[in-house]
């Protein structure tokens, strides 16, 4: 697995964990105890944060002008062996 898969899937986990309350991606990186977050560049964190919001695995919360986000449903399903794993998240052997 990429180390980028393993980030995007760390990404994910924990802002399940922050469901109702929104954080920004600094914030989520800096606080996180996935190791593929702990151990990774904080830029290469931070822009493959961006990248899953660009992509709608994240979202932004209304009122806060963008800056504080939240898992979006795209983003859960990936998290949900009832949902198709996109190759995105999970790598090439992603069915």
């Amino acid at each position: 697995m990429a180390i980028e898969h393993a980030i995007r899937q760390a990404i994910l986990r924990d802002l399940k964990l922050y469901t109702g309350a929104p954080i920004r991606g600094d914030e989520l990186i800096q606080i996180s105890q996935e190791p593929a977050l702990r151990h990774a560049d904080p830029v290469k964190a931070l822009t493959e944060f961006e990248e899953l919001k660009s992509l709608g695995y994240i979202e932004s919360v209304p009122g806060y002008r963008g800056q504080y986000c939240q898992i979006s449903n795209k983003g859960r399903q990936q998290l949900l062996d009832d949902f198709p794993q996109d190759s995105f998240i999970w790598g090439p052997g992603a069915l």
